[in-house]
């Protein structure tokens, strides 16, 4: 579990808070929160986090809001972040994050290692190209 966590309780403010609590609020019926799961030098939104635990950040769930808009609203740019994902699945910049959702952020120098081009969507496959993957 988390050393630490941040929360968002206005969609635009940030406090510092444990995990244990939000993970309880979370669930109970407060307003709806995104959990996001940060890696690589992205830990350091969370303040005394450590690389041996995870590091998640709750924040308000803003209505139709974009995974462009969220990082935005989280002070990143498209620069400072790798591959992300919504709920396991690779995040595009319009996807529109919902409610309860679990959002992995990881930073620039942490991608895919093959380039993940079979989830971005280059078109090939095995039968279309003959190509030797190992």
């Amino acid at each position: 579990m988390a050393h630490g966590a941040r929360a968002v309780d206005d969609p635009y403010e940030f406090g510092m808070t444990h995990l244990a609590q939000h993970m309880h609020e979370a669930t109970a019926q407060g307003p709806p929160r995104i959990e996001i799961h940060l890696y690589g030098e992205l830990r350091s939104l969370v303040p005394g986090s450590r690389p041996d635990e995870d590091t998640v950040m709750w924040v308000a769930h803003v209505m139709n809001e974009t995974f462009e808009q969220l990082t935005s609203r989280m002070g990143l740019t498209p620069e400072q972040l790798g591959d992300c994902f919504i709920d396991g699945t690779l995040a595009k910049k319009s996807d529109i994050v919902p409610s309860g959702a679990r959002v992995a952020l990881f930073p620039y120098n942490m991608v895919l290692l093959c380039g993940g081009q079979h989830l971005k969507g280059h078109g090939y496959t095995r039968g279309e190209l003959d190509v030797d993957y190992y």
